[in-house]
């Protein structure tokens, strides 16, 4: 089962959100919280999807919208080519995309992800990734995007 959450969500799904991502945030160390529940609307539009295995989150991807971009070949990214991030409409981004150790490297992330795009009708082609990558989001996205990607922030 899949959960939306974003601005309109219950309280208590939020905060269930806010604790996924608190458990992400142990293994990841971001120098912030990755979500919390009182978040208020902005221009980004947060939506976090929630993966829920029997009744148990075992994962979760949050996508906002974006509005500088640049698009990069995975040779360029490789070469650390300087691009600037131009200005642009938004564009939906995929923030972070995790999942508890033992449901990686089973399609989840990519099953998840594939039921988002057609949830925000949006192509493959047009979703943003926010950079930098861990070590396994960049595997993930180089077997996703084959040949280049866009980088929104």
């Amino acid at each position: 089962m899949i959960i939306l959450v974003n601005n309109l969500s219950d309280h208590q799904e939020r905060v269930r959100a806010r604790k996924i991502g608190q458990i992400a945030n142990r293994e990841l160390q971001h120098d912030g919280p990755i979500y919390h529940e009182s978040e208020s609307a902005d221009s980004r539009d947060i939506h976090l999807y929630l993966y829920v295995s029997d009744v148990r989150v075992v994962g979760f991807a949050i996508f906002e919208k974006r509005d500088y971009v640049s698009k990069y070949t995975w040779d360029e990214y490789d070469k650390k080519i300087e691009k600037e991030l131009k200005e642009h409409s938004p564009i939906w981004s995929l923030g972070l995309i995790w999942f508890h150790k033992k449901y990686r490297k089973t399609g989840v992330a990519t099953h998840l992800f594939q039921i988002c795009l057609n949830h925000l009708k949006i192509g493959i082609n047009d979703i943003g990734l926010y950079t930098p990558f861990t070590k396994e989001g960049e595997a993930w996205a180089r077997a996703t995007f084959e040949k280049e990607f866009i980088i929104a922030k």
